[in-house]
């Protein structure tokens, strides 16, 4: 049996699960595979069993096993302040929000490995290192961490994200540089005043809600939906291949000039067809709207929701 064999039947044996737990478990035993080598897909289907062995031990472990660990939970009153946060991540979803004070906490299945986390000269940095093929010793092994952070309300110097098989969600934020960049997972910017926003995908929707932006607000998704609304200036860029691209400004249409295309779909301004592209220019535009989609349509509002 090849790897893809084996893992086309595994995600068959666990469709009772919900979406977000059948890709996590398909993506850790993925990369199970990838970590042991293309030599040893024999020893690993060995190891695990056979797929629908290995499915209900998956199964079983969410049923029956719903505890977590809580690791490295700090508050202010043992966490130094910081201005900006630095995240590397490989399978954790992170979630970044306002609050009364500093706090951490940091959320894991029993026997999971949590990241590393300082605060070095203002920034707050968190490093979640990819592990090495090892022999598992709980089935649990494979359900993603959490990471939660909350800061008052002052503004921060910057956010940066990396993360391959985590969602990412930024709420209620005041922040100079935001930028965002997954694999596999959602981002979600919601309530946020930035000078800068770059979000980048290549499995997973990008949304930016109710945002305010003053130089650039950039989103890019290869396979899902892109949208963006707020009060938008500067360039404001949306791409996706496979998806849709909406965005919303509550500033007026005057205020900006705007090109968008699509190659299978339509693009539409203010209720109006286009059809595949439009060029629309104003000599009293300080902003610029720049959308493109392949397989999707394109829609944006202007002067309101």
């Amino acid at each position: 049996m090849t790897r893809r064999e084996y893992m086309d039947k595994l995600e068959r044996y666990l469709s009772s699960l919900t979406a977000d737990e059948r890709q996590a478990a398909l993506r850790f035993y993925n990369e199970y595979f990838f970590d042991a080598g293309e030599d040893h897909v024999q020893d690993v289907i060995n190891e695990l069993g056979s797929p629908e062995e290995l499915a209900k031990a998956i199964i079983a472990s969410v049923v029956n096993d719903q505890t977590v660990a809580t690791h490295g939970e700090k508050n202010d009153d043992s966490l130094d302040s910081f201005r900006s946060i630095k995240a590397e991540l490989t399978n954790s979803h992170i979630s970044i929000s306002s609050g009364e004070r500093h706090t951490i906490a940091m959320t894991y299945a029993p026997n999971g490995t949590p990241p590393h986390f300082e605060v070095k000269n203002g920034e707050l940095s968190i490093v979640e290192k990819r592990q090495a093929h090892r022999i598992l010793t709980e089935w649990k092994e494979w359900k993603a961490g959490r990471i939660d952070i909350t800061v008052p309300e002052r503004q921060l110097s910057s956010i940066k994200i990396e993360t391959m098989n985590g969602r990412a969600s930024l709420v209620k934020l005041d922040v100079m540089q935001l930028k965002v960049s997954s694999t596999n997972g959602s981002i979600q910017a919601t309530e946020l005043v930035t000078d800068a926003i770059e979000l980048s995908n290549v499995n997973g929707s990008i949304n930016i809600t109710d945002c305010s932006s003053e130089t650039i607000c950039k989103a890019d998704t290869v396979n899902g939906s892109v949208s963006i609304s707020g009060e938008l200036r500067g360039q404001i860029k949306a791409e996706a291949v496979n998806g849709s691209v909406r965005i919303i400004s509550a500033l007026n249409p005057e205020e900006y000039s705007v090109t968008a295309e699509t190659v299978m779909g339509s693009v539409i301004l203010n209720n109006e067809n286009y059809k595949k592209s439009l060029v629309m220019r104003s000599p009293t535009a300080k902003n610029h709207i720049s959308a493109e989609a392949v397989n999707g349509s394109i829609r944006i509002q202007l002067g309101g929701k």
